[in-house]
């Protein structure tokens, strides 16, 4: 947990870094005709330290969600919070960059989404490893009625969730060079809901099976 925190750290003072660099530098650019309220969102998202502050508080949050509420030890029951702690940071310095990059006119606005894309299926990624191995009961596991009530269905429906993250994590890898990102983007949360009420229905059915046979 403590490279994660360096890491979110040292992303969110490069954030800063940046964020006042350009602003030292005249950032943002003047541009005329914009209504009130896009002239207020633009002073927002270009304020030297907004994403910096925004990642850090939730980045900050994540820690002390991590040793206040989750117990688990293992190596894979931390992989999530670890992660967790450092994707905040991450998005906030891609986010710093591309609105620099977007408001001097040097993206078509397809890049960032892709990068965010690639960003949120490797998390996906990280998670359906994990979810294959978490602790019964577990706070960031697939709770459900069914899979609380015995250890066997929790290990066979998180073994089924591991498994199908990881699978939607690689087939949806080259949407992105075949469909805008933000489509590739819907596609995969798309994936992932259906992956979701696919666990829980197999849940509920190893549920009423384990209850037939106890009868």
């Amino acid at each position: 947990m403590k490279f994660s925190i360096v890491t979110a750290v040292f992303l969110t003072a490069l954030t800063a870094a940046i964020g006042i660099y350009l602003w030292a530098n005249g950032f943002p650019p003047e541009k005329v005709g914009l209504s009130p309220g896009k002239q207020q969102l633009r002073e927002i998202v270009t304020f030297p330290l907004f994403w910096a502050g925004l990642t850090g508080s939730i980045s900050g949050f994540l820690i002390w969600f991590k040793r206040h509420s989750l117990s688990a030890t293992g190596i894979k029951a931390n992989l999530i919070p670890k992660v967790g702690v450092q994707m905040p940071a991450l998005i906030g310095l891609m986010s710093q960059i591309y609105v620099a990059l977007d408001l001097y006119g040097y993206t078509d606005g397809n890049g960032f989404q892709i990068a965010f894309f690639y960003l949120f299926s490797g998390f996906v990624l990280v998670m359906g490893n994990y979810v294959v191995t978490a602790p019964f009961g577990s706070r960031v596991g697939f709770k459900t009625k069914a899979t609380l009530s015995d250890k066997t269905i929790w290990a066979r429906a998180h073994r089924l969730l591991g498994r199908n993250l990881v699978f939607a994590a690689i087939v949806t890898l080259p949407l992105p060079f075949l469909i805008p990102g933000q489509i590739a983007l819907w596609v995969l949360l798309g994936l992932l809901c259906v992956i979701k009420v696919a666990t829980w229905i197999h849940a509920r059915q190893l549920a009423a099976q384990m209850s037939l046979r106890k009868t």
